[in-house]
């Protein structure tokens, strides 16, 4: 883009200067050059130029100034742009370049500069430009470019922002170099802002949203972070699973249980995430005290890893709820002596006292629950 803007500003303003006070033999001679390099036979073009040169005495700089603006011209075609700087240089050591032609010879050096990683070059053309001419879009962009390759972030971001300022309509690049300025300057809050800004003037990508949302949490607003992030979702960006919990965490810290719920019971998983899926809604119903819904989802997990914790879990449940033939049936499935409390007082609530005793004198030895058990069994023998 940057190469394109310097060859249509050459060809024009070359055939605007071209016939005021130079020889008719030099003249011609660009005028032929341009027509070969149109064609892309750049070498007849170029030799068409050096014989030119050959044959224009050094009195006449005005001649020689265009033959070697043409020259460059010539070698930016070619891509060799370290040759085109060169020749630039030569043209503008003439001193005789109309002012305007002049300008754009100057910041055609510092465009090409930075194609050739010569940003500290290109930076002193820049200034060069500047001195002459108002600051522009373009020109700001490219010095932005360069304090980034120079690893000055400070003048970069302050690049970026008045070429931000100087843009005709919002430029996606420019607000992603800024974004990336801001952060690695730690200037959270000033990043915030820009990736709302982004948000605001180009199409909705989640990258946005989930990096606007850890900016929130990082400068510690919670609140806004949730909020970020639950309208991704809403407008069904968030894709990924981890994405999604993230929401439901940062929601339920919120206070908005109801809606982490609500997202993880949406969100079923077809692996190991499932397990986690589940072990968090559970956890969430029991917060809010939907007991039967935790004992659904439960269930839905002892399913998955038949696992002793999860049917004790189970047991504990059904046992706060007084449902004893559901506690006995899970608390059956739990091999450790934390099941078989459970067990032998389900068993004792439903008035199985013989199979009741019979569990109960198993854990008259365990530290834990030998007490419990003791006291269980004199109360079951006033009853029998």
């Amino acid at each position: 883009m940057i190469i394109k803007i310097i060859l249509t500003l050459s060809l024009l303003l070359t055939s605007v200067y071209a016939q005021k006070g130079m020889s008719k033999f030099t003249y011609e001679a660009i005028q032929k050059s341009m027509e070969f390099s149109e064609k892309d036979k750049f070498k007849e073009a170029k030799k068409i130029l050096d014989e030119q040169i050959l044959a224009t005495s050094e009195e006449k700089t005005y001649d020689l100034a265009f033959l070697y603006n043409s020259l460059a011209y010539l070698s930016i075609e070619t891509s060799d742009y370290e040759k085109a700087i060169e020749l630039y240089q030569k043209a503008i050591s003439y001193n005789v370049l109309p002012e305007d032609m002049k300008s754009n010879t100057v910041f055609s050096i510092a465009q090409l500069s930075i194609q050739i990683e010569k940003y500290k070059q290109s930076i002193l053309y820049l200034k060069k430009y500047h001195s002459k001419n108002s600051i522009s879009g373009l020109s700001s962009k490219i010095m932005m470019m360069n304090y980034i390759a120079l690893k000055k972030p400070k003048s970069a971001l302050e690049w970026a922002n008045k070429s931000i300022k100087l843009s005709k309509k919002p430029e996606l690049s420019l607000y992603q170099n800024k974004l990336a300025l801001e952060q690695q300057l730690n200037l959270n809050k000033n990043a915030v802002k820009t990736l709302q800004n982004i948000i605001k003037f180009f199409d909705a990508d989640v990258t946005y949203f989930k990096q606007l949302s850890y900016l929130y949490q990082k400068i510690g607003d919670e609140k806004k972070a949730a909020a970020i992030l639950e309208s991704a979702y809403q407008m069904d960006l968030l894709q990924d699973y981890s994405d999604k919990m993230l929401l439901a965490q940062l929601l339920h810290y919120q206070g908005a249980t109801i809606k982490a719920i609500d997202i993880l019971k949406r969100n079923k998983q077809n692996d190991l995430k499932e397990q986690e899926r589940l072990e968090f809604l559970y956890k969430l119903q029991l917060s809010s005290q939907e007991k039967d819904a935790a004992l659904k989802t439960l269930k839905e997990l002892y399913k998955l890893n038949k696992s002793n914790d999860v049917a004790l879990l189970i047991s504990k449940l059904y046992a706060d709820l007084a449902q004893w033939n559901n506690c006995e049936e899970y608390s059956k499935k739990v091999t450790s002596d934390d099941g078989k409390i459970l067990l032998a007082i389900s068993l004792a609530e439903q008035k199985k006292f013989s199979k009741s005793s019979k569990v109960f004198e198993t854990l008259l030895d365990n530290k834990k629950y030998s007490l419990q058990a003791k006291a269980w069994i004199e109360s079951i023998s006033y009853q029998k």
